[in-house]
């Protein structure tokens, strides 16, 4: 009971400290982004005329003053499904019209993406992971700023995470109901922004992997089902506008995101037909002439061999290299700007670094994924989170931080998992008095420094909220 409490009085602190640190942040004298402005003008509309679902009017008033804005915006149906301009047109009626009131939901969701990471944490690691997650969200750069605009990504990734944390409960402890839950949060994901598909291809790799039984299940199926059911009234709105036209209409809306989108889509796709066949003949057909040590032996010590490998090969490249430093550096921060196609030089894995100059708790969940492998089947669903994700917004271009929200929850989590498991590995050198004061002194020094280095970002970037491309 007492842990219990003790858990509660954290936790509430950690969500009282994000609530704060938004709060001044969005309350400090700074410049509105235009997706902010659009936003808050369309809930505005929404709340005069609830199908009146476009973004004409910014555009009319934005042009006949001389500024350019892309033709998408003068279609008559906004190209981004509707959930969210709704919440902000909900909170517009609770409250009042204004930016604050636009505000609130962004900070809402925020609290809630760190409210289901501690979920997760609980209920499939423990509460120190749980807490610890909590608070590296908290204090994550990324989490801070999309928590503080007036910006979709902060919604769809709440949605995203609650539909992947029933999924798992469903998953994992054969909860059948949470199949449902999985299905109506996956459809508002998708109904906040497109890319909350990701949680397709998520799922069913993960189900894979975990429980191929499950596929059998017809409960399992209804995840799907109600989330298509869900999307069916915007695809309805979408005809009634567009008639006939309507794909070429969703093509020409959409017409940023490159063919190298859809070629990497494909090439994921047939690759994991080719591993999952390969799998199938290594447990099937091979178990005869395989030994299970030797199986073992691959799956302990080839695959994170190869994983490392990776990741080494990846790091030491010089633009890498040059992020490590700038992450060993407590004078450095990143490059931000306003400038449209700030980023659009930059190689592809961009992400990767900016991540790890951000916050260097990013790269402690790098070495967690393979170091802390004796856990496989609690950051397995993590680890399929991010190998999804990271590819396809990588793929998808436009970079921004803010588009890769959706991997801060996963990451975390993982690093905290990364640090409870090292603290315990050194516990276990308790005896050996000079080797775990040392062991214990360079962990307290790498996470004093990890801290360090994310709240002066923090102060520098976040806490002003002076940012729009970051």
């Amino acid at each position: 009971m007492k842990e219990n409490i003790k858990t509660t009085i954290i936790f509430t602190l950690i969500l009282f400290i994000t609530t704060y640190t938004r709060w001044i942040g969005f309350t400090s004298p700074h410049n509105y982004t235009f997706d902010e402005s659009l936003y808050a003008q369309m809930g505005l509309q929404l709340n005069k005329n609830p199908f009146n679902y476009n973004s004409k009017a910014v555009y009319e008033y934005c042009t006949n003053r001389g500024r350019p804005l892309p033709n998408y915006l003068n279609m008559p149906l906004f190209k981004h499904p509707p959930v969210y301009c709704y919440l902000i047109s909900l909170s517009y009626y609770i409250l009042n019209p204004s930016y604050l009131s636009a505000f609130i939901v962004s900070l809402v969701f925020g609290l809630v993406i760190i409210i289901i990471s501690l979920t997760i944490g609980i209920e499939f690691f423990d509460k120190n992971v749980a807490l610890l997650a909590s608070l590296l969200i908290t204090i994550d750069p990324i989490h801070w700023l999309c928590s503080e605009k007036i910006w979709m990504e902060t919604t769809m990734t709440a949605f995203i995470w609650a539909s992947l944390y029933f999924l798992m409960k469903a998953i994992i402890n054969r909860k059948r109901n949470y199949f449902i839950w999985a299905g109506l949060t996956t459809g508002i994901a998708i109904l906040t922004k497109y890319p909350a598909f990701i949680v397709f291809p998520i799922g069913f790799t993960y189900a894979f992997i975990y429980d191929r039984k499950v596929f059998k299940s017809k409960y399992f199926w209804f995840w799907p089902l109600v989330s298509f059911v869900l999307f069916v009234p915007w695809l309805f709105w979408n005809f009634n506008i567009y008639d006939s036209n309507f794909f070429a209409a969703i093509l020409t809306v959409h017409r940023e995101i490159n063919l190298n989108f859809y070629l990497f889509f494909l090439y994921i796709s047939i690759l994991l037909l080719i591993t999952a066949g390969i799998i199938h003949l290594i447990r099937h057909k091979a178990k005869k002439q395989i030994s299970t040590s030797s199986l073992r032996v691959f799956k302990k010590s080839l695959v994170p061999i190869l994983i490392l490998g990776g990741f080494t090969i990846l790091f030491a490249q010089p633009y890498m290299l040059q992020g490590l430093a700038n992450m060993f550096n407590l004078k450095y921060i990143p490059v931000i700007g306003w400038k449209i196609g700030i980023f659009k030089d930059e190689p592809w894995y961009f992400y990767i670094r900016r991540i790890i100059e951000l916050s260097p708790f990013y790269f402690i969940a790098f070495l967690g994924i393979f170091l802390a492998r004796d856990s496989k089947s609690k950051i397995l669903p993590l680890f399929i989170a991010i190998f999804w994700m990271m590819p396809i917004f990588i793929t998808y271009g436009n970079f921004q931080s803010r588009y890769i929200l959706p991997t801060v929850p996963a990451f975390l989590i993982i690093s905290a998992y990364t640090i409870t498991w090292v603290f315990k590995k050194i516990s276990q050198f308790y005896n050996k008095k000079w080797l775990y004061i040392i062991l214990s002194l360079i962990l307290l020094i790498m996470l004093t420094y990890s801290f360090m280095k994310t709240t002066i970002v923090d102060l520098q970037l976040a806490l002003p909220n002076k940012v729009c491309y970051f």
